[in-house]
């Protein structure tokens, strides 16, 4: 017997999807208006903060189920949901420059520091998913262990042509003046490879979880992160070229990002799982 998918979804999944696709109405009127540089723009800019801030807080509430930090899925919950709330914030800084300061955000500002914080939180978040999953058990064989450098290495030369060969022409320069400058310089594309290669680990060594039931939102959480890597790399390469400019085609991948991560973290819900378990025979 098979129960309604509605009845499978939560309210705040519908919530998170009526909000994005409004979004993406407003979107494609900013666009069709050229809009740039405009209060607008700075606006829809923040509720892409919004978005994720609003996708952690849910998950947070959530973990609770989960029994918070008893289990590995509460723990997964809670740090991926932490790591969207500080990515969150860090774009509701540079709101703050855009629209009450009317001034470009500086580099470094704590607005960076925000969205570095993000970067542990997600990790850590990840590696609990892995336990949850069984990921730890099946790179102890060859095969796993294998894949595992595989995708090191595959990570690592990818992130180095698209971050520094493409998006910065392969010039890099160190700036020994600014020391924070340069931490942050390090941080981001060190912290974008370290995601995506435990986003890649756990997608091709993870077992089924739980009957399968959570695997969608496992996925959707790993493709959230992916196109999070996508999106870091087309900023670096628009902002290079100086033809970055809020809510232009890289935000709206941002968008997508955190409304995918945001719907990945709300099916985790245990309504589902009982509502499945209720409906075999």
């Amino acid at each position: 017997m098979k129960i309604p998918l509605r009845r499978n979804i939560p309210i705040s999944t519908f919530v998170l999807v009526v909000y994005y696709f409004v979004m993406i109405l407003w979107w494609i009127m900013l666009r069709l208006e050229a809009s740039v540089d405009t209060k607008e723009t700075y606006y829809f800019g923040i509720l892409i903060g919004v978005l994720a801030i609003t996708s952690g807080i849910i998950g947070l509430t959530k973990s609770k189920n989960w029994g918070y930090l008893s289990s590995y899925v509460g723990k997964a919950i809670i740090f991926l949901s932490a790591g969207l709330v500080t990515w969150g914030i860090g774009t509701l800084m540079i709101g703050y420059y855009n629209i009450a300061l009317n001034q470009s955000y500086p580099y470094p500002s704590w607005a960076d520091l925000a969205y570095i914080i993000s970067w542990p939180l997600w990790f850590i978040g990840m590696f609990n998913l892995s336990k949850a999953t069984g990921t730890r058990f099946q790179v102890k064989n060859w095969v796993g262990k294998l894949y595992a450098a595989l995708i090191v290495i595959f990570a690592s030369a990818l992130s180095y042509y698209l971050l520094f060969v493409v998006a910065r022409g392969g010039v890099f320069e160190i700036n020994t003046e600014n020391y924070l400058g340069l931490f942050f310089d390090f941080a981001y594309p060190i912290g974008g490879v370290v995601i995506l290669t435990t986003s890649l680990l756990l997608l091709g060594l993870s077992a089924n979880y739980l009957g399968g039931v959570f695997k969608a939102p496992i996925f959707l959480i790993i493709i959230g992160f992916v196109l999070n890597y996508i999106a870091d790399v087309a900023f670096t390469y628009t902002n290079t070229l100086g033809t970055f400019y809020v809510s232009n085609w890289v935000d709206l991948i941002y968008l997508s990002v955190f409304f995918i991560l945001g719907v990945g973290i709300t099916l985790f819900d245990q309504k589902i799982l009982k509502q499945t378990n209720e409906t075999k025979i």
